[in-house]
Order: C-alpha cells, then sequence, then structure tokens
C-alpha cells in the first residue's frame, strides 16, 4: 500500500525528527513515500529537516489539509502516519478515515499547561498593563479559561483585545462566549504579530 504522512503542526516537525525511527522514515522517501503539510511554514520547516514535501492545502486547517489529500487522491488505500498533540482534534484522522485510508495517529508530544499566578493576570489587566492577549492554539484558550475561571476570562477579555492566530482557534475563542478581536491570517506567528499590529493601528485611527 502507499505510505504518506500529514504534518498538522509546525512543532510536530521538531517532535518527529527526535524519534529514533525518524531517519528510517525519511528514507522512505525513495519508496514512495508522500508527505503533506498543513500549511507553508510547516512545509518549509519539513524541507530544512529534508523531508519532501509534495502537498500543502489552498486553504489552512485540518479541512484543508482532508480536502488537499481528497484533490490529490493521496488517501484512497494508503497508509497515513499522522503524528499529533495529545489533545490534537480529530478532524484530520476522522476525514482521512473517510477518504479509504488507515491512519496511525500516534502522539507526538504531551500538551501541558504552564503554571500562571490568577491574581497576577488580574491585576495586570485590571492595571492596564496588558492591551492585548493572543491565542496561538485552542488550547491556550482552554488554559487560559482554566487559570482564571470562566467568569473571570470573559470579562477580562472584554477589556483588552483578543488576537487568535487562525479560524479554529477563533472557535475555541467564541465557544467560550468571546469574539476575537482579529484574526491572523496566515495563520502563522508571523501572521499573529501582523494581525495585533493592524488592529492597533485601526484602533488608533
Amino acid at each position: 500500500s502507499r505510505l504518506a504522512v500529514a504534518i498538522a503542526a509546525k512543532r510536530k516537525v521538531t517532535h518527529v525528527n527526535r524519534q529514533p525511527s525518524a531517519e528510517g522514515l525519511a528514507d522512505l522517501r525513495t519508496d514512495g513515500l508522500r508527505v503533506a503539510a498543513v500549511g507553508d511554514s510547516t512545509a518549509e520547516s519539513l524541507r530544512a529537516a529534508k523531508w519532501p514535501v509534495e502537498v500543502t492545502p489552498k486553504q489552512f486547517g485540518g479541512e484543508g489539509l482532508v480536502a488537499a489529500f481528497a484533490e490529490h487522491d493521496l488517501a484512497h488505500g494508503a497508509r497515513i502516519l499522522f503524528p499529533a498533540g495529545s489533545i490534537a482534534r480529530s478532524t484530520i484522522p476522522d476525514g482521512l478515515t473517510a477518504l479509504g485510508a488507515q491512519v496511525d495517529r500516534v502522539v507526538a508530544y504531551e500538551t501541558t499547561p504552564s503554571t500562571l499566578d490568577k491574581r497576577v493576570c488580574v491585576e495586570d489587566i485590571e492595571s492596564g498593563c496588558v492591551d492585548a492577549v493572543t491565542f496561538a492554539s485552542p488550547s491556550t484558550v482552554v488554559g487560559l479559561q482554566r487559570v482564571l475561571g470562566k467568569d473571570t476570562f470573559g470579562r477580562m477579555l472584554e477589556r483588552i483585545l483578543a488576537v487568535a492566530i487562525g479560524p479554529t482557534t477563533a472557535e475555541a475563542l467564541e465557544r467560550t462566549g468571546v469574539s476575537p478581536d482579529a484574526v491572523a491570517h496566515p495563520s502563522t506567528l508571523d501572521g499573529l504579530v501582523d494581525a495585533v499590529v493592524t488592529v492597533f493601528n485601526e484602533g488608533s485611527n
């Protein structure tokens, strides 16, 4: 059967390359290994690590990656390795399975929340020391809400700007009742910085 690897985030490149089997996987490029990346930034990291990226989606995100597999007819009858974080959505493996692939989902890294002091966070926001908060993944939304508590999270984000790295993270914010003030495009860290600058410039005009 055909072999493929679906990489859904830039950070997963680092974790996969650290695995003992990474060199063996990379050697499979001569045996027809197909590699798909969720976006241009992830593709650049993969190519820098000598992975032969063939497919990047037109639309960034899990849904876009599944659509790219369908467009290039890469999924049906293929065995696909999907390295993911411990709390990653099932959009990609479910979508690829529906297209006829056998998906091997492996946990490439564990997502654990950082330790934050709720009192300090609230004081910084209420004192005006913080003008905006950026969310670089859905898990950052969940993590900050867990630390602050649901009511405090909503109240604090009424006072400052909330900027999401992409549509999936924006949806996670909206599920908490918070509408993001800006969503990065493209969905990269550079795009996130640009979105923050843009929303501040718009507010100053």
